[in-house]
């Protein structure tokens, strides 16, 4: 009887301080084309996605060679945060993924995206997203993690596009229009290989599969996102940096994006009144069996 109210009383502690314990708040972004060089994937708000499931995601219409904007980015609560997202592409991505299944994910990573390519100049896509009033750290409330969703570009027989090459994470450098360059001085850089690629060893693999799931991707591995941990910058700007691949010409398609931050709630809240009167009963019952 001891070793049960000694699980009981512990059990309730826990639970309670559990409810006090860290929330994820979630701002996602899924990138699509409306201009006739690829599907429109669109995902509705009670569609879960993404390597951290979430729904609400926002979707970005991507017009090739032209910025596009998206104001007031909502979370995965849907409520507004002031956060605004603005996209220039290198390239119009040419057609959809190569992917396997159904699903969500499976419709976020088919594209279409916004892409670098080098077609014979390179042109480096960028992503912006700041803040009207208060910035992404300020907004999220505390240091955030970025993942970066990433495609071949195209879904091609023998895996002649793709490449391989560095994510780079900037707090400024982001450049209205095509851009042929690309920020200096990034605050972070994450190495990527694309898969369906023939360059990263991968051609014929689906960007995405329900049977593979989600891949991290660096320098010596082909996968489907990029990670950066621990930001803090106020203004955040995405710039895929191809450094070689693809047998017809390298490209690299950004599918979409997740800001993920871990909340903790400085004050645990008031248990219920219940949970302290259980609480109660088990530490007076475990006093009396010591008296």
């Amino acid at each position: 009887m001891k070793k049960v109210l000694v699980i009981m009383a512990v059990a309730l502690v826990l639970a309670w301080s559990a409810s006090a314990m860290a929330a994820l708040k979630v701002v996602s972004i899924n990138f699509y084309n409306n201009d006739g060089y690829g599907a429109t994937n669109t995902l509705v708000a009670s569609d879960s996605a993404g390597s951290v499931a979430a729904t609400n995601w926002n979707n970005l219409s991507i017009s090739k060679n032209s910025e596009v904007t998206l104001s007031n980015l909502v979370d995965d609560s849907g409520t507004g945060t002031g956060l605004n997202a603005a996209a220039s592409p290198g390239y119009a991505a040419n057609g959809t993924e190569l992917v396997s299944g159904t699903g969500a994910d499976v419709m976020m990573m088919s594209g279409a995206g916004f892409e670098s390519i080098n077609p014979s100049t390179p042109r480096y896509a960028q992503l912006l997203v700041s803040g009207s009033t208060d910035g992404v750290y300020t907004t999220m409330g505390a240091a955030y993690d970025v993942i970066v969703y990433i495609g071949s570009g195209y879904n091609n027989t023998g895996g002649v596009m793709g490449s391989f090459g560095n994510i780079l994470l900037s707090a400024d450098g982001y450049t209205s229009g095509v851009d042929n360059d690309y920020p200096s001085s990034p605050l972070m850089t994450a190495g990527y290989r694309t898969l369906n690629s023939a360059s990263t060893g991968s051609a014929g693999v689906p960007t995405y599969s329900t049977s593979t799931g989600w891949v991290l991707s660096n320098n010596a591995t082909a996968g489907n996102y990029v990670l950066f941990t621990g930001v803090t910058a106020e203004t955040l700007v995405i710039t895929p940096q191809f450094t070689g691949g693809g047998t017809w010409f390298p490209t690299v398609n950004v599918l979409g994006i997740q800001i993920v931050a871990t909340i903790v709630d400085p004050e645990p809240p008031v248990p219920e009144p219940a949970g302290l009167g259980l609480l109660g009963v088990a530490l007076l019952a475990l006093k009396r069996r010591r008296s």
